[in-house]
């Protein structure tokens, strides 16, 4: 419900570079990717041995990880940029960690492995990782970043390919989604 309101509208690259055709289809390209890194987080997840609460991390942040993809943070979510933001690994996870406090003041409850959760999503574009300031400094690819990282910065990747469409993974076509 706090998604920016272009998510289902948006191709996944606003070049096309690195996606496969139904990641840049407009409306649903990114909708697409999303749901292609999740199927393969679910798969390099189980290679990993991960399942309930581990395999429910690595969906969530599967899921969550391009959130604001063409959004910067400080500007505002739901300000449209034209270009995918460099940053948006770090301003997804910061978006979903606010999201998740106004969660729990409302709810009472905690997410579970919020921190799993955002720290993949921070860091899913792994050795590609950058940041404004040096301070900021990025975890050094792979050997300073945790399984669910890997994973989810592994799903990303391969959910990028142009060779995707081999999964059979069917892409939603028309706007019938919703979010909610």
């Amino acid at each position: 419900m706090k998604a920016p309101a272009y998510l289902t509208q948006v191709a996944s690259s606003s070049t096309g570079k690195y996606h496969p055709p139904q990641s840049r289809l407009q409306p649903l390209g990114l909708i697409n990717h999303m749901r292609s890194t999740v199927a393969f987080g679910v798969r390099i997840g189980r290679a990993y041995g991960f399942e309930n609460d581990d395999m429910d991390a690595v969906i969530a942040a599967c899921l969550l990880h391009d959130i604001l993809k063409y959004s910067d943070y400080e500007k505002g979510v739901e300000v449209q940029q034209k270009h995918t933001t460099k940053f948006h690994d770090r301003d997804g996870a910061l978006f979903v960690y606010k999201a998740a406090q106004e969660f729990k003041e409302e709810k009472g409850e905690e997410v579970p492995m919020l921190a799993v959760i955002t720290g993949s999503i921070a860091q899913h574009m792994g050795r590609w990782t950058v940041r404004k300031n040096p301070a900021h400094a990025v975890k050094k690819f792979p050997e300073e970043y945790t399984p669910y990282e890997i994973i989810v910065h592994l799903a990303d990747m391969c959910s990028s390919l142009p060779e995707v469409h081999m999964l059979n993974i069917e892409p939603i076509e028309s706007n019938e989604i919703t979010i909610a």
